[in-house]
């Protein structure tokens, strides 16, 4: 266009902001099935892995054998949630401007995975208040690190898959880890817990949730073909953001869904001690475990 009747350049802006959007549509496309697959196998793998962590009976079992307290149970899960709601801002503001961020991502779900490693050694090589200390520690930082992975890893797929299949991938990947996750939850309560392997059953539970996870990582880090970002907000300081939030919140519909959120997240707050009312009537034992994981994770 001529200068004269364009002075700003804003054609040649929008010209350059469209062709970046079709290439990159372009990309994404041609890389679908492979970045589909890749986000599948993870997707399984980490859940998999990821719900040995977080389903409310392992690791609330597990609190109980090692102190015998309900209030060391609701610690470890109000440090586990403390964690994963401050670091989601932090992640966010650091990466949204970036072209790239399967590194960052890659990065992030190390750390995370390092938490669980570091709860499985101190299991077999630390006791008494030193165990406790540092499990609770590890807690905080695992919560931490999956708060920033969640960030991280939504926005690599938001990149990598179409709206119109991302619905599809995650019902794909939430039956087949939930059902993989269910059968190998009864496999570590009558197995391994119940028969103590390698001297101590809920590290080799923990072991095995990290190398699982950590496979799915792996798949990730080799199969993505991550595209750059055809549009890139400026950098902004964390609390210039958070000064943004008000203007979220004077979102009707957004407000009323962070409303619904906030409610469904605080109804799971009884869940860890479901499995402390179950073992103080039956018995804490490795079958009563597995058991309930089975029965948990696979509804």
């Amino acid at each position: 266009m001529d200068p004269i009747e364009d002075p700003d350049g804003i054609y040649d802006k929008t010209s350059a902001r469209q062709g970046a959007l079709a290439n990159h549509a372009r990309f994404v496309d041609e890389n679908l099935k492979r970045n589909f697959i890749a986000n599948f196998i993870h997707g399984v793998l980490g859940m998999t892995g990821f719900r040995l962590m977080y389903a409310p009976t392992i690791i609330p079992a597990y609190l109980m054998m090692l102190t015998g307290s309900a209030a060391a149970v609701g610690l470890a899960s109000a440090l586990l949630q403390l964690g994963a709601t401050i670091s989601p801002i932090a992640s966010g503001s650091r990466i949204e401007h970036r072209s790239h961020i399967l590194s960052y991502a890659i990065r992030v779900g190390s750390l995370m995975r390092l938490q669980i490693l570091g709860i499985a050694l101190a299991a077999w090589f630390l006791t008494g208040n030193t165990l406790l200390f540092v499990t609770l520690g590890l807690f905080l930082l695992l919560g931490f690190f999956t708060g920033a992975q969640r960030v991280a890893f939504q926005m690599l797929m938001s990149k990598l898959i179409p709206i119109r299949k991302r619905g599809r991938l995650q019902g794909y990947r939430n039956l087949a880890g939930g059902l993989i996750a269910a059968v190998l939850a009864w496999v570590a309560g009558n197995y391994f817990i119940a028969d103590n392997w390698l001297g101590n059953g809920y590290a080799t539970t923990f072991l095995f949730a990290f190398l699982l996870t950590s496979a799915g990582l792996v798949v990730l880090k080799t199969m993505i073909r991550e595209p750059a970002a055809p549009i890139s907000r400026p950098r902004m300081p964390m609390m210039e953001r958070i000064k943004e939030f008000p203007v979220l919140l004077s979102d009707k519909d957004f407000r009323g869904f962070l409303i619904v959120q906030c409610f469904a997240t605080a109804a799971r707050v009884g869940a860890p001690f479901y499995t402390v009312y179950a073992g103080s009537l039956l018995g804490l034992d490795g079958a009563l475990i597995g058991g309930l994981s089975f029965v948990f994770l696979g509804s």
